[in-house]
């Protein structure tokens, strides 16, 4: 049975009702916070309709009811209305952006933290598989007579940079910087093998000794980076909500989410192939036990073109869907704004030796 106009406006009702108050929705509240001018008796004829049809659920101790699984799925595919931001809102999202961040996996940290305070939920990031990425280039910046900045930025956009101790001239580090990338560039982490680095040694000759320290670093970056990580901010924030008031339902889900692996696979059970495509999944969609009475939303954030990795919001399944849709949506779509000019200024930028 297809849901009338009025049914619908009553479910809508319910649900961001529910939302803000926790509490079951009776007849009255729905009376006094719709334009419909329908009698309390009808609005209960209307809802005891929507609990048959499975979308609203009526508790045993109140003659109120609350949505299902159903109703918040029926809400956030037809009903849900455009979240409009606060100023103090925007100002947060905002101060992601003039944050001057230029390392990806600080800015998803930094992104989880903007999500979480603003949405009063946990919030998950998955940073790219880093060793399906290759290596994009690497840069030898001279910062005095004997150290210089080695910078590795890979396909994906996570850049690694370290200080090493190094003696040498513009024009040779810009030659040694050359012959990493002619060498190294475009390889996957897994492919710069032992063979790779001693084309490189023979190369230098009696110089090869510089290439030490930055093997080091290479290992290490290649040790760190080794597929991708999970960032989770404020799981604490699972306990605000009466939901979770009960310690035992509590103790399940933050065991749950104390796993990156668990967190991962939580936030790839969604599909989003492509950034900026927000997905839902609510209550019993959940493929984990532990998560079947929370909703998450998630959205994927590319580099280059190409989905790079996932957020997701973590909630009761009486989530502010809207605002967490809304918030969720600007955010990423920011984030492959800055991927984009960041890779502009590699480009353009004279860290990175780009003679032939």
């Amino acid at each position: 049975m297809e849901l009338g106009g009025r049914k619908r406006k009553i479910l809508q009702s319910i649900v961001e009702e529910y939302v803000l108050s926790a509490e079951p929705i009776g007849s009255r509240t729905i009376a006094r916070h719709t334009d419909m001018g329908l009698s309390s008796a009808t609005i209960r004829n209307e809802m005891a309709d929507l609990e048959e049809m499975g979308y609203l659920i009526s508790p045993h101790t109140s003659a109120g009811r609350i949505p299902s699984d159903a109703g918040y799925r029926f809400y956030v595919n037809e009903l849900m209305r455009h979240y409009q931001m606060s100023t103090d809102e925007m100002a947060r999202l905002r101060s992601f952006f003039t944050a001057g961040v230029f390392q990806l996996d600080r800015m998803i940290r930094q992104v989880g933290d903007i999500m979480s305070q603003l949405t009063s939920y946990t919030t998950i990031a998955v940073t790219p598989e880093i060793k399906r990425s290759f290596v994009k280039r690497f840069g030898l910046i001279p910062v005095d007579e004997s150290c210089v900045l080695l910078v590795l930025v890979t396909s994906e956009g996570i850049v690694k940079n370290q200080l090493i101790s190094m003696e040498g001239d513009e024009d040779s580090l810009r030659s040694l910087a050359r012959l990493l990338n002619e060498k190294l560039a475009g390889l996957t982490l897994e492919e710069i093998n032992l063979v790779k680095i001693n084309e490189i040694q023979h190369m230098l000759g009696a110089n090869h000794q510089v290439l030490m320290p930055i093997l080091n670093f290479i290992h290490d970056a290649i040790t760190e980076m080794d597929g991708s990580e999970v960032y989770v901010s404020s799981t604490q924030n699972i306990l605000k909500h009466p939901e979770y008031y009960n310690i035992s339902k509590a103790r399940e889900l933050l065991g749950f989410l104390e796993s990156k692996e668990n967190l991962k696979n939580a936030v790839d059970q969604i599909d989003t192939p492509e950034g900026g495509c927000i997905g839902v999944v609510i209550g019993k969609e959940n493929k984990f036990n532990e998560m079947q009475e929370t909703s998450m939303v998630t959205a994927g954030y590319t580099v280059a073109g190409k989905l790079a990795g996932r957020i997701g919001i973590v909630g009761p399944t009486r989530m502010d869907y809207a605002k967490v849709v809304t918030s969720l949506d600007y955010i990423t779509k920011g984030l492959d704004e800055i991927v984009r000019q960041l890779y502009k200024q590699e480009e353009g930028s004279d860290l990175f030796d780009q003679e032939e």
